[in-house]
């Protein structure tokens, strides 16, 4: 499969510590595969590098108070388009703001 993705044989896993990337299945892959894969040193709990991460749990709770809820799939893509521009540009420039305290324990 890898070598079918990545025919060069230069692919590289990144992973950001989660559970689901450290369930033993996972682990067992990349085991199985790392002559095929490279894996990236990633300090744990290290989603707070990727300055989006916060950002889900406000389009979350945005979604959560609108009545009715969507129904549709399309609808919700709607919802959370509208959502995800409602979010003031002052917080997206914080977090913009914060991505070299974010990215010094990987430096």
């Amino acid at each position: 499969m890898v070598q079918t993705l990545f025919p060069s044989s230069d692919a590289i896993y990144q992973d950001v510590n989660a559970c689901v990337h450290t369930a033993h299945i996972v682990q067992e892959w990349l085991s199985e595969h790392e002559d095929e894969v490279s894996s990236l040193p990633w300090p744990p709990q290290s989603p707070n590098i990727n300055i989006i991460e916060p950002l889900w749990p406000v389009l979350e709770s945005n979604l959560r108070v609108r009545y009715p809820p969507p129904s549709l799939l399309t609808e919700l893509a709607n919802v959370l388009h509208e959502e995800w521009y409602k979010i003031p540009l002052q917080i997206i420039q914080d977090l913009y703001l914060s991505i070299p305290r974010r990215l010094q324990p990987v430096l």
